[in-house]
């Protein structure tokens, strides 16, 4: 994960025990990047359940986006809700695949804790969990419900319903919910549901990335190509999903959109259009993890749409988003690094970012990080070819 190179409080942290206020802020960072580590690893995990393990983990990668990348190590609480978001789609379709299996009450512990800390770590949680919920009903029916409710493990459903209550509870006695006393607007109901729709079409592209204090956007032929290799790569599993399974990627990308609309309108007129793009990557990125894990699941033939010029091409689209993220990086090095004072200079005067370790060994140490993951994945299985047939058993059979 890319290091932020922004501070997000000047107020001294618990970090500061260790040293100065400077190296605080990185030893923060470093534990920001531990804890968004543990919840990839958890997705990447989750999708080596599957019948075919590198498929599924291509959902991962796309929905690793260079925002999220250089959330990683930003001390920012949406990078740990994005993350275990994306542990708990994993895991719990990894429990769903095939609930009897060895694996089966570790993944639904490790989507239990990734619920808890999506429904706690910020306001808009509960929202989120409440869209993943309406997904595993639309796919698995009155199933879904059967088949968490047998599961020997079935007392954690305690611990993500207790952090939905005390987020609750925070939000009722902590005042963050009224930020002014005076409102700033004066709009009826449907004058904010206007704005609100503006502004949030305004800030899409923020989910493939906009660096800095936002305003660093990457050029639109970057972000377009982006967009376009994701879309390519789901274009070539869309046909081996049900009815059910392509019902659930709207909804929650309806939703996803939906939901932040009303939401923003709620308090328009006290706060004004706060939205940003990030913040829906919770839901917008759980549809590619989704649906590469439940297309990896799919009991069609390998020869009728997994074969090898398909398999292969969608290595190479990885290898597209890879030289995008490296492209990405290049952008983030020429950010605003003067804050408010960047107003009265034109973009052409701004100073480079200065990390640590320098821009040349931070992109070299990127693109490795890059080759590594697409040898894994040309690696892993793709297909059930080689795969034994009683190993093939799993629930979407049945």
């Amino acid at each position: 994960m890319l290091l932020d190179a922004t501070s997000r409080s000047t107020t001294p942290s618990p970090g500061s025990n260790f040293g100065t206020n400077a190296q605080a802020l990185y030893l923060e960072r470093f534990a920001a990047v531990l804890l968004a580590a543990w919840m990839m690893a958890w997705a990447v995990t989750g999708c080596l359940q599957m019948r075919r393990p590198g498929l599924a983990t291509m959902g991962v990668l796309l929905s690793l986006t260079p925002m999220l990348a250089y959330l990683g190590g930003a001390v920012n609480p949406n990078t740990f809700e994005i993350v275990a978001a994306y542990a708990l789609v994993a895991c719990s379709l990894a429990f769903f695949a095939n609930p009897d299996g060895p694996a089966a009450q570790t993944m639904f512990r490790r989507a239990m804790i990734a619920a808890a800390i999506v429904g706690s770590t910020r306001i808009l949680g509960p929202a989120w969990l409440g869209v993943w919920a309406l997904g595993l009903l639309i796919i698995y029916g009155k199933s879904a419900w059967t088949l968490t409710w047998t599961s020997r493990s079935r007392r954690l459903l305690l611990v993500p319903v207790l952090a939905v209550i005390a987020n609750i509870v925070w939000l009722q006695y902590s005042g963050v919910d009224n930020i002014r006393k005076e409102p700033l607007f004066d709009l009826s109901l449907w004058e904010r549901i206007r704005l609100s729709a503006h502004s949030m079409n305004g800030v899409l592209t923020q989910m493939i990335g906009n660096f800095g204090w936002l305003d660093t956007p990457l050029p639109p032929n970057l972000w377009i190509a982006y967009t376009a290799v994701i879309l390519f790569v789901i274009g070539t599993v869309w046909a081996v999903l049900t009815p059910r399974h392509a019902l659930a990627a709207l909804a929650i990308l309806v939703l996803s959109w939906v939901l932040p609309v009303m939401l923003q309108a709620w308090k328009l007129n006290l706060q004004g259009p706060v939205w940003q793009g990030r913040y829906m990557l919770p839901t917008v990125g759980m549809i590619p993890i989704m649906i590469m894990a439940l297309a990896a699941n799919s009991p069609a033939s390998d020869t009728n749409w997994n074969g090898r010029l398909a398999r292969w091409s969608r290595i190479g689209s990885i290898g597209v988003l890879a030289v995008l993220h490296l492209w990405a990086f290049q952008v983030m090095m020429r950010r605003n690094v003067s804050g408010i004072r960047a107003e009265d200079m034109p973009p052409a005067e701004w100073a480079d970012w200065a990390p640590p370790l320098g821009s040349t060994a931070l992109f070299v140490s990127l693109a490795v990080v890059m080759a590594g993951w697409l040898t894994l994945l040309a690696r892993t299985r793709m297909s059930v070819e080689a795969q034994a047939p009683a190993a093939m058993n799993s629930s979407a059979e049945r």
